[in-house]
């Protein structure tokens, strides 16, 4: 017998991270742990929130060592490049690494098969407009 569950969640913008198919298989797998009736809370970024908070650049800088973040919104996408320069020694060591996350409007969650989209809360983190939207979805029975 399968283990089924009155809610799930996912936070700190876990669907912003997975591409299109990554996104259905983990709606599909949601589906499959909740039980009949069940509750999913997610949240996602806003267009504002990857246009207007998200982009731009960040430089860090510590005693032991220096790093920088860029990123930039194509419209679909948030591409954001990390360089890491740590101290060892007299020297730095560079560490690199790219993080994709994807935009998805609020409306992509009403088709899911197997899940109801049942409110959309708008939250307003770090700006005027909300940059985040929690997401509550329910399995039908």
């Amino acid at each position: 017998m399968k283990e089924t569950f009155p809610a799930a969640t996912a936070v700190f913008d876990v669907l912003n991270y997975l591409d299109d198919k990554a996104l259905e298989r983990f709606m599909r797998c949601v589906t499959a742990v909740l039980e009949p009736g069940g509750i999913f809370l997610a949240d996602i970024n806003t267009l504002y929130g990857f246009e207007e908070v998200a982009q731009g650049a960040l430089i860090l800088d510590g005693d032991e060592g220096h790093g920088t973040i860029e990123a930039y919104f194509d419209g679909k996408r948030l591409i954001s490049q990390l360089r890491l320069f740590e101290k060892t020694e007299n020297l730095y060591r560079k560490e690199e690494g790219v993080i994709t996350q994807y935009f998805y409007p609020s409306k992509r969650f009403r088709n899911f098969p197997g899940l109801k989209l049942l409110e959309v809360i708008p939250l307003s983190l770090y700006g005027g407009e909300p940059d985040k939207e929690l997401l509550l979805l329910s399995r039908s029975n």
